[in-house]
């Protein structure tokens, strides 16, 4: 499982990357919301969460 968030994370950057370098605090958010559908995914819905 952590080979498997570690390949998901060098992924997701490349795909920020690749955008033709969008600002650095948009990519980051990008990610968190993309960890935090990950959790969800693997964890059920998180309380208090939209």
């Amino acid at each position: 499982m952590r080979d498997s968030r570690a390949r998901r994370g060098r992924w997701l950057r490349a795909l920020c990357g690749a955008a033709g370098r969008p600002p650095l605090r948009r990519c980051s958010d990008d990610v968190v919301t993309a960890g935090l559908i990950s959790s969800r995914v693997w964890f059920g819905p998180v309380l208090g969460s939209p």
